[in-house]
């Protein structure tokens, strides 16, 4: 049959207490219900309170894990933490602010897999942006030989720009390397000005220093004039 440990009594020291003095208080049940232990604060102010000392908690289990909490949650930590899990996780977040994660150090992401969609962010509203900020140190974009970078706009005004705050604030796009390699700057716009060099407080330099043949400046105008 089953045993039954009741109290009603409400005032201080009223509880129910299990103490076991240098030893070890096990709870085991064998039943094949999800509810087969159940701790229950039935009270709308109860709460449940575990402290343990530096030998922690530990949950093991061969099912899922379910939190279901309805106010405001706070996890605090002073020591280093890991997860690790050798599925997927997905995590969801629907509240009116959104997500913010706020580091006081250094945050590394790393995805592992050769795919080009190895990382993905994605603003998937139809008004979407993504908006990213640096401090002085600027912001940095590298591949490994091979890997290109392709930056694309559509349907709206774009710019690549430099506000220059002192002398030799210069802005430099080149092709490196001695190969038969290309800058190429292009435009299939139909307007009078599909392609603008515009210097509007000082000079323009076009210089090419090859000697082969071939290795000239030219400038042509097909069906109109220079």
């Amino acid at each position: 049959g089953g045993i039954d440990i009741s109290a009603t009594g409400a005032a201080a020291g009223e509880d129910i207490d299990i103490t076991a003095t240098g030893s070890s208080v096990n709870i085991t049940s064998t039943e094949n219900q999800p509810d087969a232990i159940k701790l229950n604060a039935s009270n709308a102010a109860g709460g449940i309170d575990i402290d343990c000392g530096t030998g922690g908690i530990n949950i093991a289990n061969t099912g899922a894990i379910v939190t279901t909490t309805g106010g405001t949650s706070t996890f605090t930590r002073t020591g280093d933490e890991t997860c690790t899990n050798t599925g997927n996780k997905t995590t969801n977040v629907n509240g009116p602010t959104g997500y913010t994660l706020d580091v006081a150090n250094v945050i590394n992401m790393n995805a592992a897999k050769s795919a080009a969609a190895s990382i993905v962010i994605n603003a998937s509203g139809a008004a979407g942006g993504i908006d990213i900020d640096a401090g002085s140190s600027g912001v940095s974009i590298d591949t490994t030989d091979g890997g290109a970078i392709s930056i694309d706009a559509i349907g709206a005004p774009s710019n690549l720009s430099l506000q220059a705050t002192a002398d030799d604030d210069d802005l430099t796009i080149s092709v490196t390397g001695a190969k038969d390699a290309s800058l190429i700057l292009s435009s299939t716009g139909t307007g009078v000005d599909a392609i603008q060099v515009t210097a509007s407080a000082g000079g323009i330099d076009i210089s090419a220093t090859g000697a082969a043949a071939g290795e000239d400046i030219d400038i042509t105008a097909t069906g109109s004039s220079v």
